[in-house]
């Protein structure tokens, strides 16, 4: 707070403030005009020394938020680094996972293809097995019919 003051005035303050011990036979030493005058200017002072006190009080205050502020913006910068890196290893695994499954699925691919091949395989093998006891079993009956044959004409 500036204010215009008298230059004996302001080394009372000056006095006062440093705690020199001169300072009262300043203001005594003066005439009974400055005396009247001497008054108003320790009241001026007290109030100033009261609110440089409030504001060094709110200064501190300042301080010690801002020290919390910046002890806590550490402690998240440090809990988003371990997140970030708690990501980054995620993601990693995320794609090992993605790789290791794209060759699961191939693999699954290749093992169908390989089953709906043996499965025809087998259905051709079948089929052709049916033919022949189709056929053998055709044949066998006309062997029968024909030993059924020889036998009437033997018995005649």
């Amino acid at each position: 707070v500036e204010m215009p003051v008298s230059s004996s005035s302001a080394a009372d303050v000056l006095d006062t403030e440093s705690g020199s011990q001169d300072a009262p036979e300043k203001t005594c030493a003066g005439s009974d005009a400055l005396s009247g005058g001497s008054a108003a200017y320790d009241e001026e002072l007290v109030l100033l020394r009261a609110e440089n006190a409030k504001l060094l009080a709110e200064i501190k205050e300042s301080q010690s938020v801002e020290a919390r502020m910046t002890e806590q913006i550490e402690q998240q910068r440090g809990e988003l680094c371990e997140s970030a890196e708690k990501l980054s290893s995620l993601y990693a695994q995320v794609q090992s996972d993605t790789v290791e499954m794209r060759l699961i699925q191939d693999q699954y691919a290749a093992l169908q293809e390989q089953h709906a091949d043996v499965v025809g395989a087998l259905k051709l093998e079948i089929e052709q097995l049916y033919k022949q006891s189709g056929t053998s079993q055709s044949g066998a009956e006309a062997s029968r019919d024909e030993d059924t044959v020889l036998e009437r004409s033997a018995q005649s």
